[in-house]
């Protein structure tokens, strides 16, 4: 069992678009490195944005970012992994005794003694997270 959410991600000091995955053993912070659909829509409006898109698909498809070949994310889908592939991992935390999770007005705040806090922003998916993690035995503190 998993969940992709997407949202505003922040780990560190980069922050921006991006994905939280979960899955039973941990928690992955994407962050969307699309370079040439961001350019393209600045340079060339919809039909640039989307010349860019297609660009970013072929060059992650030439070289896929090594975590989603990894074990942990197995209980993926191949589309769900495609969806993936423009996309680069700020941080992975386990789902574990040292997790602390704690709802925050617009998202939620993850803290684990294994790295750096994310912070992630996505309203819409409150309930679906928060429902996730108490089924992993997570306590959502607010």
């Amino acid at each position: 069992m998993h969940l992709i959410t997407d949202g505003l991600v922040h780990v560190g000091n980069d922050k921006g678009h991006g994905r939280l995955v979960l899955t039973g053993t941990s928690i992955f912070a994407l962050r969307s490195n699309a370079g040439a659909t961001m350019a393209g829509g600045a340079l060339g409006g919809l039909i640039g944005a989307l010349i860019g898109m297609f660009l970013d698909k072929k060059r992650a498809e030439k070289a896929p970012p090594t975590f989603v070949d990894g074990p942990e994310l197995s209980c993926l889908t191949e589309k769900e992994r495609k969806s993936l592939l423009t996309t680069g991992l700020l941080a992975k935390l386990p789902i574990d005794g040292s997790l602390s999770v704690k709802r925050t007005g617009m998202g939620f705040d993850f803290v684990s003694n294994s790295g750096e806090p994310v912070i992630y922003k996505g309203k819409i998916h409150q309930k679906k997270i928060a429902k996730f993690l108490e089924e992993h035995g997570v306590k959502v503190g607010s």
